[in-house]
């Protein structure tokens, strides 16, 4: 998949959000977001990238749980599911490891951890419910972006313009945000 400007930015923003005023006020609170939304985005290419190897069928993270395409917005697979979990709490050990807070090892793992997984898992309900997606109409292939072969895809399901990078964005934002939520209140 061609990484671009945009999908970097829906990737990356918030996380660089986070780390540039880190770097401008200091504080575990920018870390601590930071942490989360990395770990989401971590969590997510994990997730989907594995998850495609899986010889099981993925099915819709929304009941009725049918079976849906591979690489499919909003498919899950039992060992995309682990893969991406293991990205976000390899990302909290190291974390840990790094020594990024002066907190206990333990709390860092599973606050880094839990903003992963949440953000993660938010993204797939989103892609599976409301992100946009549409067909070529150059090459016929169904995709997620709104544009393809330089030219505007026909619109399939979802909110046209509720497509994967806005997705990305709000699902880092939200791993951050639970990172942080989880850090204030224990």
């Amino acid at each position: 998949m061609v990484r671009n400007s945009v999908r970097c930015l829906a990737n990356g923003g918030f996380a660089s959000f986070f780390a540039l005023n880190e770097l401008a006020y200091g504080g575990d609170y920018y870390t601590v977001a930071f942490l989360g939304a990395i770990s989401t985005a971590f969590a997510d290419t994990l997730g989907t990238e594995v998850g495609l190897l899986s010889k099981n069928e993925p099915r819709s993270i929304i009941p009725p749980f049918r079976k849906l395409v591979r690489g499919q917005s909003g498919a899950v697979s039992g060992l995309g599911l682990l893969a991406g979990f293991l990205g976000a709490l390899s990302f909290g050990v190291l974390a840990a490891i790094l020594g990024l807070l002066n907190q206990n090892s333990l709390l860092i793992i599973l606050i880094v951890l839990a903003g992963g997984v949440a953000g993660s898992t938010l993204d797939s309900f989103l892609g599976s419910t409301v992100q946009g997606s549409g067909e070529c109409v150059v090459c016929g292939k169904r995709t997620e972006t709104l544009i393809h072969h330089d030219k505007p895809t026909k619109h399939m399901k979802g909110i046209r313009l509720f497509e994967n990078n806005v997705v990305n964005l709000i699902s880092t934002g939200f791993g951050a945000a639970v990172s942080l939520a989880l850090f204030l209140f224990i």
